[in-house]
């Protein structure tokens, strides 16, 4: 599902995408990418039921897909393009759906749009993701997030 071909493929996707992109202090990108996964499919077991909405591993709508297209940096987008050859400017939202690098890409890149850094405990990544990625609009919450990464 997702293009996955096992959970470790997702694992060492997490971790290449955060070698490259930056993975923050104590490898907090890298568990705010595993946990955003685990809250938002279930680490690609939960098969996604909304048409036109939520693509991929890591659920992106439209409005953060192009904010991510619009405001990376032209530095992060080279280096993608040179390290993945991917031209981000040039995905499709579509695309995401069955591609579990080019969702975690986009996951990446969206966290490194918000402000601050990501914190060092669960229930602090937690409360970044609901602000930042689930946000006032969407029916996740600080406890789904947290029980689904217990």
């Amino acid at each position: 599902m997702y293009g996955l071909i096992s959970k470790q493929h997702l694992d060492d996707i997490i971790t290449d995408v955060t070698n490259t992109l930056g993975d923050g202090s104590n490898h907090t990108a890298h568990l705010l990418l595993k946990e955003t996964a685990m809250a938002e499919t279930h680490y690609g077991d939960t098969p996604d039921t909304h048409l036109f909405s939520g693509y991929g591993l890591f659920q992106f709508d439209k409005p953060g897909f192009d904010d991510v297209v619009q405001r990376t940096s032209q530095r992060n987008k080279d280096l993608i393009k040179k390290v993945y050859n991917i031209d981000i400017d040039q995905v499709s939202l579509l695309a995401l759906q069955w591609s579990p690098l080019l969702s975690t890409i986009f996951a990446r890149l969206f966290y490194l749009l918000k402000p601050g850094t990501i914190p060092d405990t669960l229930e602090g990544r937690a409360q970044y993701w609901k602000h930042y990625y689930n946000t006032k609009l969407g029916a996740g919450t600080v406890e789904h997030y947290i029980k689904a990464n217990l």
